[in-house]
């Protein structure tokens, strides 16, 4: 993970039940526009999963996020 928006999702993502986007805006105060791409990319990194409009940790260990 390149960007910081990302690992502030991921980290939070890995310490807290699933969240809607709206959730994720009013908790780390990232705007929405920027929430899609930045799931989007975690998604298809397979570190989160996205159900029920509910987006959550795959719980893959912190030093993998940082390789």
């Amino acid at each position: 993970m390149d960007s910081s928006t990302s690992k502030l999702v991921y980290v939070y993502l890995s310490s807290s039940e699933p969240a809607t986007i709206d959730e994720l805006h009013a908790a780390l105060d990232v705007e929405k526009l920027t929430l899609y791409p930045v799931l989007n990319t975690l998604i298809a990194a397979d570190l989160v999963t996205q159900s029920e409009g509910r987006y959550s940790c795959q719980n893959h260990s912190m030093i993998e996020m940082t390789s």
